[in-house]
C-alpha cells in the first residue's frame, strides 16, 4: 500500500449488534495527528466502537488509507481496556522484558523513560498482581504504547491516576500528536478532554450525535 507514518482509519456504514446494543450505520474519518475524545452515557456505545476500530471486534467496514483493513494492520494499532488485563504473578520488569523481547529493537525506546517519570521504576520487582489501580492503569498505557503504534486507542485511562501523574501522561499524549500518531479515548474527566483533545464525539444508543473541533 505504500503507507507512510501517517494514518488515516475510516468506519463506513458500520453496523454491530450485541444483546440488546447496536452501532447503526456509523461513519467516521479519523485522520492522524488527531487527539479524539469519545463520549457518552454507559451503553452508548463507547467501547464497542474502540474495539471495532482496534480488530478485537471484527468488522467489514473499516479501511485504512481507503483499503479495507487488514490483519498486518493490526500492528500498527493498540488497544488498552478499561480494565487492562495482565499475567498477574509476572513481575513488572519481567511483563516489560517480554514486550521488548517479543518486539526486538523496534520497541520504544523512551519506554524506560516513561516508566521513571511514571513512578513505575521503584515497582519494577513488584508482582503486577500486588500493584494499585493507579498503578495497574499506568502499566497498562506504557503497555500499549512499546511497540510503537501509529493508532492508539484507551478506554478510561486516567482511572485511580493521580493528578500529577495524569499530567505526565497528557504531556506523553501530546508528543505523540506532534509525531503525527492518532489517539482516540475515552474519559469521564471531562477537565482532560477540555485540555487534551482536538475533537470531541459524542456517542447515543449507538449513534454519533454530536462531532465537533476543540
Amino acid at each position: 500500500m505504500g503507507r507512510g507514518i501517517a494514518m488515516t482509519i475510516e468506519l463506513i456504514n458500520v453496523n454491530h449488534n450485541y444483546e440488546n446494543f447496536q452501532i447503526k450505520d456509523m461513519c467516521l474519518k479519523i485522520k492522524a495527528g488527531e487527539l479524539i475524545g469519545i463520549v457518552g452515557s454507559n451503553g452508548s456505545g463507547k467501547t464497542t466502537l474502540l474495539k471495532i476500530i482496534s480488530g478485537i471486534l471484527k468488522n467489514d467496514h473499516v479501511y485504512i488509507d481507503g483499503e479495507k483493513i487488514k490483519p498486518k494492520d493490526f500492528s500498527k494499532i493498540s488497544y488498552m481496556d478499561s480494565s487492562p488485563f495482565f499475567y498477574e504473578l509476572l513481575k513488572v520488569s519481567e511483563k516489560i522484558d517480554l514486550l521488548k523481547a517479543i518486539y526486538g529493537n523496534r520497541y520504544e525506546k523512551r519506554i524506560d523513560l516513561w516508566m521513571e517519570e511514571l513512578g513505575l521504576k521503584q515497582y519494577e520487582n513488584e508482582l503486577i498482581k500486588n500493584l494499585s489501580l493507579g498503578n495497574r492503569q499506568k502499566l497498562g498505557i506504557i503497555m500499549s504504547l512499546i511497540h510503537k503504534p501509529r493508532f492508539i486507542l484507551l478506554d478510561e485511562p486516567f482511572n485511580g491516576i493521580d493528578k500529577a501523574s495524569i499530567k505526565i501522561i497528557t504531556d506523553i499524549l501530546s508528543c505523540l500528536i506532534k509525531e503525527q500518531r492518532t489517539i482516540v479515548l475515552t474519559t469521564h474527566i471531562n477537565s482532560m478532554l477540555d485540555k487534551l483533545c482536538t475533537r470531541l464525539i459524542t456517542l447515543h444508543e449507538g449513534k454519533i450525535i454530536d462531532d465537533s473541533l476543540m
